[in-house]
């Protein structure tokens, strides 16, 4: 090959030799004359270059256009080359390809090549970094396969970002709530909630489709890579991951990789199911189909399966029909074991709870159900779903009539309800065998004495709850809840279907079980009440609901409600406890969704004070109860409003000083990056709070909040302010009980701080000043006031907008 004096090769060159000459000026012409454009080399040009001489054209311009002239050329000749002059000229102009001004050629016709560029081009090209940035996608997918380590660099923080992604987040932990919906759902919101929208709109997901294009290897070292991860993770948002990807590229129809994936057809009928929110006779049976001609025992194909049945959206959706499987067989008066779809559904969950152990272990065995859940839990919660259906056809079984008959020593209309259930609820119990089932327990209903009811504490709403469950059975539903993954799953989406439909006695029951399994699973003993505080409730009932309208009447001194003044130590000590093993971010967030929904006090009551406030140690939960605070802060009193800003901001603070100290001891965690996210969340609501409320309270009755708001000042600051005056800011050094709003603007920010203090102060003398046995302080109306003037506006909270 000719060589060309072109870059370091030149440059070398022409530094030789005018070192070593002894008459430069005559080295110069001599190369001029024999590299550049004369009348001997080109001789027909000469009368061009005379007219260029005259007007003064440097000849490096004339050079730089006939380089541009000549490579627009020759990059739409590439396009006409065959295989054998493609690799001829790629040999011939890879050499140069480190030179701006001709790079485009060689890159171009790799290009063309691709797929079949040859693999010593590709290896220089992924040892020289800069050249490998500056290649085009279909040369760096080349580049991938032959280096798999330089694709694990791409894709790893595509996929964190994936599971990170707050708004993935906020939408899989929804999906218990969304999936549980037996209402009509607002049309818009459907269709963005479509499986086909949800990838459209996912940005993230989108450009790792794109990195795929439509090489089957590569989509394969990505699922290599993500089971990978999964095995060592655990997060199930890999799975959906695993799913989604593989409709994202069935949705751009890219056969030539989705031909290539064995569990592609189940990924389609298993998307069709969740976009209708269905598994109907016909969906089962052709996932059965499916799965015997792809799945076999020993086999990868199983795990990678299970980790499409594992996508939370889908598990929900199995969930959801295994309970509408249930109801049908409830009212059919059948026995669940007996019911081959209720058989199969669970089948289909197993495997899905066992695709992290299956991808952990490489261990592909076909799950087997567990004869005690068919045996034992389903007829359990069967009786459930029965008392469930006698009680919404009984008229008088509304949560006031309760309570009042309760009270009042009048007819409980839930022995009214369970006299009613004798025959329907031992044709589904006397059949099963084994478990420690009661037999008897559908004609004794009524001397159940052991009851979930039991539970509660004394101050807690006045339920009372018909109970078919004897003390062996609820010990029965006790070790399957902790024993089978698949139980608790169920039960915890029984709970969300029963705050929709507005159950509270079935949600009240529950909540008081898995608290007080947690505080037995855990030796964990509860401090015995003495006295008693204000509840961190709304005050005023919600008297819209027409069930409830006409039958209860509610007066300022009955409307607050009381919860046990327990030590703090004692639900400090359950932050140390893994309540996943209990409970997920999704039940949490679905709870906490449906109290917002509701708007009740007694759901808050049963939800939020005899629940969730009991895990206030815990940082998710701290988060949702800000998100609760934010959205129902003017809705309480002032009493409450402060009550309950002091026990929720004691817990935050006390909790962020112990992972401050952790952290500082080096004992960081794997989910490090996901804590501290939800920390930023923490910050950023508290704002929020701050901005929305301070004029209700100073650092005297708030001071805890006072104090996380000074452990995180800097993030406290404004965005709009320049670094300039955020200095400013830092440099005045303000007291923490002269905080100002975080909505003032910048100017206000820094040039009057002392009347931002002064509202704190005389804000702070009302509240004071207020007397103790008042309803409602004089602040409470000043600030009721002011809400109600914003009432035409709706409250931008962005509750929904981070929460994990």
């Amino acid at each position: 090959m000719d060589e060309f004096l072109i870059g370091n090769l030149g440059s070398e060159k022409i530094l030789t030799s005018l070192s070593t000459t002894t008459y430069p000026l005559q080295f110069i012409s001599q190369f001029q004359q024999e590299n550049g454009i004369t009348k001997k080399s080109l001789p027909n040009v000469s009368p061009v270059l005379n007219l260029l001489d005259l007007h003064q054209i440097p000849r490096g311009d004339l050079y730089l256009n006939l380089l541009t002239s000549l490579k627009k050329d020759l990059l739409l000749k590439i396009n006409t080359l065959n295989k054998n002059e493609l690799e001829k000229l790629l040999e011939q102009t890879f050499p140069y390809i480190g030179f701006e001004e001709l790079q485009e050629i060689p890159m171009n016709v790799m290009k063309r090549l691709t797929p079949e560029v040859p693999v010593a081009f590709l290896l220089k090209l992924a040892e020289a970094e800069e050249l490998y940035e500056q290649c085009p996608i279909e040369v760096k997918r080349q580049i991938w396969i032959v280096n798999e380590e330089l694709f694990k660099e791409k894709i790893k923080p595509l996929i964190t970002q994936y599971i990170e992604d707050s708004v993935l987040i906020q939408d899989m932990n929804e999906q218990l709530l969304l999936s549980s919906s037996t209402t009509t759902v607002d049309p818009l919101f459907a269709v963005s909630h479509l499986p086909s929208k949800r990838r459209e709109n996912n940005m993230v997901l989108q450009e790792m489709v794109e990195l795929f294009g439509k090489s089957s290897e590569l989509y394969q070292m990505f699922i290599n890579q993500v089971k990978r991860l999964f095995s060592e993770s655990g997060n199930y948002l890999l799975c959906n991951l695993r799913a989604e990807i593989l409709m994202a590229i069935h949705d751009k129809s890219i056969s030539e990789i989705y031909d290539t994936d064995a569990s592609h057809n189940i990924a389609w009928c298993l998307d069709a199911c969740i976009r209708d929110n269905t598994l109907d006779a016909r969906r089962i049976k052709e996932i059965q189909t499916n799965l015997s001609s792809s799945v076999h025992q020993n086999s990868s194909i199983l795990g990678d399966t299970a980790m499409v049945f594992a996508n939370p959206i889908a598990v929900n959706c199995i969930v959801r029909n295994i309970l509408i499987q249930l109801k049908e067989v409830v009212k059919r008066k059948q026995i669940p074991k007996d019911d081959e779809s209720i058989k199969f559904l669970t089948y289909l969950l197993v495997l899905a709870l066992k695709s992290h152990e299956m991808i952990k272990e490489s261990k592909y065995k076909i799950p087997h159900v567990k004869k005690h859940i068919l045996q034992t839990f389903y007829p359990l919660l069967a009786t459930q779903i029965l008392d469930d259906i006698t009680r919404e056809q009984t008229p008088t079984t509304s949560l006031s009539s309760s309570t009042a008959n309760a009270s009042g020593g009048g007819t409980n209309p839930a022995n009214i309800s369970s006299t009613n259930l004798n025959s329907s609820s031992s044709t589904i119990i006397k059949d099963t065998v084994g478990g420690g089932i009661n037999s008897t327990a559908g004609t004794n209903v009524n001397k159940s004495s052991s009851t979930l009811l039991s539970m509660s504490s004394s101050t807690s709403p006045v339920l009372e709850p018909t109970s078919l469950m004897s003390l062996s059975e609820f010990q029965d539903l006790e070790n399957c809840y902790l024993k089978y993954e698949v139980c608790k799953k169920i039960t915890l989406s029984y709970i969300i279907n029963r705050a929709l439909d507005k159950d509270l006695l079935s949600v009240d029951r529950y909540l008081k079980f898995i608290y007080k399994l947690i505080l037995q699973d855990n030796n964990i003993t509860e401090s015995t009440p003495n006295t008693t505080i204000q509840s961190p409730t709304v005050s005023s009932v919600d008297t819209t609901n027409s069930e409830t309208s006409n039958t209860t009447t509610t007066t300022p001194s009955t409307a607050t409600t009381t919860i046990p003044s327990t030590e703090d130590s004692t639900y400090e000590k359950l932050s140390n406890v893994d309540i996943y093993n209990y409970f997920g971010n999704d039940f949490i967030q679905s709870m906490v969704s449906q109290v917002l929904q509701v708007k009740e006090q007694r759901f808050n009551s049963i939800i939020i004070d005899s629940f969730l406030f009991k895990f206030r140690f815990l940082p998710f939960i701290q988060k949702q109860l800000i998100r609760y605070l934010l959205e129902n802060h003017s809705r309480m009193s002032q009493r409450e409003f402060i009550h309950f800003i002091q026990k929720l901001y004691n817990s935050v603070l006390s909790t962020y000083r112990k992972q401050q100290q952790q952290s500082t001891e080096g004992n960081n965690n794997i989910n490090n990056n996901v804590n501290k996210k939800l920390w930023d969340d923490i910050v950023h609501s508290t704002r929020l709070l701050i901005d929305k409320t301070s004029q209700r309270y100073n650092e005297k009755i708030a001071s805890s909040l006072f104090e996380f708001y000074k452990l995180n000042q800097k993030q406290f600051l404004s965005p709009t302010l320049t670094n300039q005056q955020q200095q400013q800011h830092s440099q005045l050094s303000q007291p923490i009980d002269k905080m100002v709003s975080p909505t003032l603007s910048s100017s206000e920010l820094i040039s009057t701080p002392s009347s931002a203090s002064s509202v704190l102060i005389n804000t702070a003398s009302n509240i004071t000043s207020a007397p103790p046995s008042s309803t409602e302080s004089p602040m409470e109306t000043s600030s009721n006031n002011t809400n109600n003037s914003n009432n035409n506006t709706p409250m931008d909270t962005t509750s929904d907008s981070n929460w994990d």
